[in-house]
Formats: C-alpha cells, structure tokens, sequence
C-alpha cells in the first residue's frame, strides 16, 4: 500500500492490486470443444452521497499517463435531478466537483478548502470517505457555504486511454 500526498492537504492512497487467480481445468471432451459465455461486463459506475441525498450514476474512467485519472459520471437518462461526478486524480492538483441540477438550477459542491481529503483506490475502485463540501466557493476569499458530508465511490469496469477532451493534466 502507498500514499502520495497531494496539494490542499488531499492525498491518494492505492491498494495492491491481487493479479493471482485460481487455475481452473476443464474435462477435454471427445469431439467437440465446450465454450463458455462470459458475463457481460457492466458498465462503470458510481454511487455518490450528500448528506441524505444518495444517487447512483453511470461513469466513464479516464488513464491520461503518469498516475493520472479522470473519473466523470451522470445521472442516466433525462431524470431529476441531474447529477454530474467529477473526480480528477491527478498527483499534483487533485479535485472533486459535483453539480446537481434541479428546476432548471445547478449547485455545484466541492471540498472545503481547509479541510483535507483522500482519495483510496483499491484495484478499480476509487473511494473518497467523509469529504466536507461547500457550494459558492470563492477561490479567491476562501469563503463558501457548508453542503454537509460526503461519500463517493466509483467503480471503473473499463478504461479510455487519454484524457476527456478538454481536459489537460495538472
């Protein structure tokens, strides 16, 4: 297990991933070869809570190189509210934003800026535990409005290499 800190007190901690598995054999059969369907791979996928408020998302998963991974996920459908996930793991800038549309109004929660997180990857799964959010953040007086405590977890199935577009690495 390791841990790398990060700017504004947010660190980054990955698990050792198990690559072992169990050998399994198969009986050879006489003139046929026996062929088993795979499971279809469900998609990646996210679960985020603010204070009471618990949404489940579809998620994509991002590896831009270098330890970097982008992680960005929604609502499915045209449901509300809209909620929209992004966590940025980068080693040098590190975030995490939530937007939730409601009524045509979008509030976006982000961390408290003197209040340290992590983010716990174990394998695919990235973790980010008790984060404290505020919304109307001004970056440049520190001032905001408490939005409560947070839990996000998101689990990626799959990979897309390189970063959204838009988006460049810290």
């Amino acid at each position: 297990m390791w841990l790398v800190p990060f700017a504004l007190g947010c660190s980054f901690e990955e698990s050792p991933r198990d690559t072992t598995s169990p050998e399994t054999s198969m009986p050879a059969s006489d003139a046929t070869t026996e062929t088993m369907d795979e499971a279809p791979r469900r998609p990646s996928s996210a679960f985020v809570k603010i204070r009471n408020a618990a949404y489940d998302l579809d998620a994509q998963c991002y590896t831009g190189g270098m330890g970097e991974i982008v992680l960005s996920a929604r609502t499915p459908g045209l449901s509300e509210p809209r909620v929209e996930l992004y966590v940025q793991a980068f080693l040098a800038e590190p975030y995490v934003g939530i937007s939730v549309t409601a009524d045509d109004k979008t509030v976006l929660h982000e961390p408290n800026l003197t209040i340290p997180f992590e983010i716990l990857r174990q394998g695919d799964v990235f973790r980010i535990d008790d984060v404290s959010l505020v919304t109307d953040l001004d970056l440049f007086t520190g001032d905001a409005v408490d939005a409560g405590r947070s839990t996000i977890v998101v689990e990626c199935t799959s990979y897309v290499d390189g970063l959204p577009p838009g988006f460049e690495s810290g």
